[in-house]
Formats: C-alpha cells, structure tokens, sequence
C-alpha cells in the first residue's frame, strides 16, 4: 500500500466525517497519472485520432443510403410508427410535455409519408436529390468574345464554372495527398464547394429567365398564366366588353381577379393573334430580340 493510501485510511479512520475534494473538471492531474508516461503515450495514439477525420467515405455514405432506400418498406415503417404513437396518448393532460413530443414525431411521420409517397407516385428516385455530376452548357451559350486591344470577355457562368472546378480540384487534393487531416479543415473545404455549386445553380443556370422547352416550336415560348394576364390585360378587358361578359372596366377586371374560366378563353384568343419580343441570350455584340407566339 502506497503513502498516500495509509494516509487517506488513517483520516477517515479518525475523522470519518470528513471527505477527500475531487477535481469538478475531469482535467489530467498529477494524480491521475497512473503507471509510466509510457502508457500515456501508448493512449494518446489512440485518443488523438479521434479528434481527427479517419475516414473520408463518410462523405459518401448519405449517397449510399439513399440507393439502398425502399420507399415502400419506408411508409409502411413510419405509418407503424405513427399507428403505435396514437394508441400510446397519455389519458390524462398532466404530462403535457410528452404530448408535444409525441405530436411532434407524428407530423414528421406525416411529412416523410407524403414525400415518400409523392417519390413514389412521380417515378423519382431518391439518390436523385445528391448531385454528382455537375450540367455544363454548350460553348456557344457561354461565349468568350475578342474585343479591342486583344482583350477577351467571357460570360459570368464560365467564371462560375471555373471557381467550381478550382475549389473541387482543391478539395480532391486535400484528400489525397495529407495523410492527417483536421475535421475542421475538411469542412471547410467541403463548404466552399458546396457555396461554389449553390451559386451557380442559382445565379448560373437557374437564374436564367428562358429555358428550352423540348415540346416547343422553334416560333413558340411557353408563358406562365399570371404573366400573360398582366401582359395582355388590356386586350382581355376590351374582349370581355365586346363580347358582352362585362359592361365597364371595373367588373372586367373583377373578373379577371377571381380567374373566371372565361378569362383564360379570351386570353388564348388574344394571345393568338398578338406575338410577344423577347431578347434571347447571349446578346453582347449583337441584336438578339425576336418575336414569339406564346402559348
């Protein structure tokens, strides 16, 4: 038996109300060495690891799992659940707080249901929503134009194109070549890129206000409803009162704010007879605006 164990028997042999204080913080002390500094080498090789990234197909994992997902078998687990949630409702209203919790893990049952169901009823797959490969558009809608001098102007999407491919390009190195890496530092890499995919699906590709319709006519562009209205409004008020729908602008436009079906029929009309200019990108060094028959 060490000193310091005949020491503490001997205090709580003689003054047993008195107790020996702990550390509040569990922070190494030199107490709390035991054996060799050899055994805290040998544990700080495992210990250490932990507050780094051991493994970089975790990364992957989600893309996984979302292959290997069966939706049906998804909606009869959570409809389970839900069902086993029901019966087990607490009677009485005292404990309130499990109520919420339980209401809660019933409207996310709920939610996963029905998007399990709408994946389901439209044929889409899950391990559709994780990108992997990114779309890029042909060079002749991202042109790179000579101007004077020998200087050369390229369209924003390539710019977006080539901060993706750097960052990307980056991030693959970080995995490949350090052995060690901080969990830190991955992230941030990983945010980067994904900050650089975010901006150019939203100021890129999906910020573009024409896209190409396959169903459509090379004269034809497709027109949202509420646009059309506001566009040709003018033209749908005069086809209201000339075919008597209406006696005066107020009760055609009352009519055109409630959606009549008679409005929609009146504006395919208009819109027949009425070609609409639209300016088609890229038009830097030239006249791009040409009309359409909207449909």
């Amino acid at each position: 038996m060490s000193d310091f164990e005949k020491g503490r028997s001997y205090w709580i042999g003689s003054y047993p109300n008195f107790s020996f204080a702990r550390p509040v913080v569990k922070k190494p002390t030199f107490l709390r060495l035991r054996d060799s500094f050899e055994y805290e080498i040998q544990s700080r090789k495992y210990n250490i690891p932990l507050f780094l990234l051991p493994k970089v197909s975790i990364y992957f994992e989600i893309k996984k799992f979302l292959v290997d997902l069966d939706l049906r078998i998804l909606v009869y687990s959570s409809l389970v659940e839900w069902k086993g949630l029901a019966e087990e409702g607490s009677v009485d209203n005292e404990n309130e707080w499990e109520d919420r919790k339980v209401g809660r893990r019933k409207n996310i049952l709920v939610r996963r249901m029905e998007l399990a169901k709408h994946f389901v009823r439209t044929n889409i797959e899950p391990k559709w929503i994780v990108l992997c490969l990114l779309p890029i558009l042909p060079h002749e809608l991202r042109p790179i134009f000579q101007i004077d001098r020998g200087k050369l102007t390229i369209s924003d999407i390539n710019e977006l194109y080539r901060i993706v491919i750097y960052r990307n390009n980056t991030f693959i190195d970080l995995l490949t070549t350090s052995r060690s890496m901080l969990g830190e530092l991955v992230m941030c890499q990983e945010k980067l890129v994904q900050e650089a995919v975010d901006t150019l699906l939203d100021n890129g590709l999906r910020g573009q206000p024409m896209r190409v319709g396959p169903s459509l006519s090379l004269h034809r562009c497709g027109f949202p409803c509420e646009t059309a209205i506001e566009l040709f409004q003018t033209f749908v008020i005069c086809g209201l009162i000339r075919k008597q729908f209406a006696s005066n602008i107020g009760i055609s436009k009352s009519k055109i704010r409630k959606k009549e079906p008679i409005v929609w029929e009146i504006l395919r009309e208009v819109m027949r007879g009425h070609p609409i200019l639209l300016n088609r990108a890229p038009t830097l060094h030239r006249l791009g605006i040409q009309a359409f028959q909207a449909i």
